[in-house]
């Protein structure tokens, strides 16, 4: 059977039209991996780059949990360390929602709070055991405080002095004020 010029040219069309589809599908799908790829990546960068952000501005609530028992364990005198002023050195910082102190002789003490010699055991706290078990200042859990009612995170540290744990120190951050800085984060200018 021969075929004429028209029914060549019909065929010679839908060929062609089948091979366009098939390299702009093929081309579709490289350039979508590509993009992929390369959106993937970029969002990876900024998320770490805000992760150490993150991390940093964490850190900075360490260091007053650590100054303070560094302070603490440089007095070594459990008597002079129940003076509450001294928790106020810890404070400045306006998103510490708290600063206590827990003394091995069960002394308690919250710079907002007042003292809770007698009602609460420090020692038997978790974030008080968790000092006590380190060298340096460390992060809790995230958890409900007893006192205000609000989802923290604590920054704790040990009070130590010639290698004998003497107390810990608990710097209080509430979650609220950590997804504000959360929300402060941006990708490409957007965000918060």
């Amino acid at each position: 059977m021969s075929l004429g010029l028209k029914q060549k040219f019909t065929m010679l069309a839908i060929l062609s039209g089948i091979v366009a589809a098939i390299i702009a599908g093929v081309g579709y799908y490289v350039s979508y991996k590509n993009l992929s790829a390369t959106i993937e990546g970029e969002m990876n960068t900024v998320i770490d780059a805000e992760g150490k952000e993150l991390e940093g501005w964490l850190k900075e609530k360490g260091v007053s949990a650590q100054y303070l028992a560094n302070l603490l364990s440089g007095i070594g005198d459990l008597e002079q360390m129940k003076d509450r002023n001294l928790l106020g050195l810890a404070t400045s910082d306006k998103e510490i929602l708290e600063v206590t102190i827990g003394l091995r002789d069960k002394f308690f003490a919250g710079y907002n709070a007042g003292e809770f010699t007698g009602k609460i055991d420090p020692t038997q706290r978790p974030w008080y055991q968790q000092a006590a078990s380190r060298n340096s200042v460390t992060f809790t859990e995230t958890y409900l405080d007893s006192f205000t009612n609000k989802m923290i995170i604590s920054a704790v540290a040990p009070i130590k002095s010639n290698g004998q744990v003497l107390g810990a120190t608990c710097v209080d951050v509430a979650l609220d004020v950590l997804d504000k800085q959360i929300e402060t984060m941006k990708y490409r200018g957007s965000g918060g």
